[in-house]
């Protein structure tokens, strides 16, 4: 996934929307790997329910 930025802050780093607590559990339960400079997260896929 990638983090979309809304601008630069006073350092000129990107800075990025808030993240809901949903989005925020999701990405720290399913991280594989991250560039947190250019704001690109790699997810591992949850397993399907197969019961559902």
């Amino acid at each position: 996934m990638r983090l979309p930025p809304i601008g630069a802050n006073v350092d000129g780093l990107q800075t990025v929307d808030l993240l809901s607590l949903w989005e925020t559990t999701a990405i720290a339960a399913y991280k594989t790997s991250a560039d947190w400079t250019r704001g690109i997260v790699t997810l591992a896929a949850p397993p399907l329910c197969r019961s559902c």
